[in-house]
C-alpha cells in the first residue's frame, strides 16, 4: 500500500475480481467475507476500511496514471448479489472514464493468454523504475529483479494486445449494466 501511494504509474492484471482501487464498500466487503479461513467482522471492518481509503489516491489532484486489464470473469461473477454487482458495474463505468484511469476487459473467447499465471500488478515509482507486486493465496510479494520486472512488463503488454480497446471495454460493462437492469 505505501508504493501504491508513491506510484506515478499503476498497471494490472486482474483475473478474478475487480480491482480493489475500482470497488463499491459493499462488493469490497463481499470479497473480504469470502476468505478462508474466515476473518473476524472486526478484522473484515478494518480491512474494508484501508481498502477503502486507498482509492482516495484516485481522487488526488494529480492520481497516478493507471492502466487495468481485467479478466471477463470479474465482471460477470456476482459478487455481493445482483444489486451490489449492479452498483459495483457503475461504479467502473464512471470511474473508467477518468483520464487518469485505463480499463480493458480481457474476453472469454481469447482463449489462453499470459495472465493464466496470476493476478500482478505493475507500479512504475519514477518514469524508469517500476517493482512488480505478486499475490498468492493470503499473501503478497514485491519483486525489484529486473529480469522480473522486464518479463512481468512484457506479460502486461501481451495481455494489453489481447483484451479490448477502452471504448470497447466501457461498451462490454455498459452492456452488463444494461442486461441486469431491473
Amino acid at each position: 500500500m505505501d508504493l501504491e501511494a508513491k506510484a506515478l504509474a499503476i498497471c494490472q492484471f486482474q483475473a478474478q475480481v475487480v480491482p480493489a482501487l475500482l470497488q463499491t464498500e459493499s462488493y469490497a466487503r463481499s470479497t473480504l467475507e469470502a476468505a478462508c479461513p474466515p476473518s473476524p467482522p472486526q478484522r473484515v471492518n478494518d480491512l474494508l476500511k484501508t481498502r477503502m481509503e486507498r482509492q482516495l489516491l484516485l481522487n488526488r489532484a494529480t492520481p497516478p496514471m493507471v492502466q487495468y486489464v481485467v479478466d471477463e470473469n470479474a465482471f460477470r461473477r456476482p459478487i455481493g448479489g445482483p444489486e451490489a454487482m449492479q452498483e459495483q458495474l457503475e461504479q467502473v463505468i464512471e470511474r473508467a472514464g477518468s483520464p487518469f484511469i485505463s480499463l480493458q476487459v480481457l474476453p472469454y473467447d481469447r482463449g489462453a493468454h499470459a495472465g493464466l499465471e496470476g493476478t500482478f500488478t505493475l507500479l512504475g515509482m519514477t518514469p524508469v523504475e517500476y517493482v512488480v507486486y505478486g499475490e498468492t493465496a493470503g499473501r503478497g510479494q514485491i519483486f525489484t529483479d529486473v529480469d522480473v520486472v522486464s518479463a512481468t512488463t512484457h506479460r502486461f503488454g501481451a495481455l494489453r494486445a489481447l483484451a479490448l480497446s477502452p471504448a470497447e471495454s466501457l461498451e462490454f460493462v455498459r452492456s452488463l449494466v444494461e442486461r441486469e437492469a431491473p
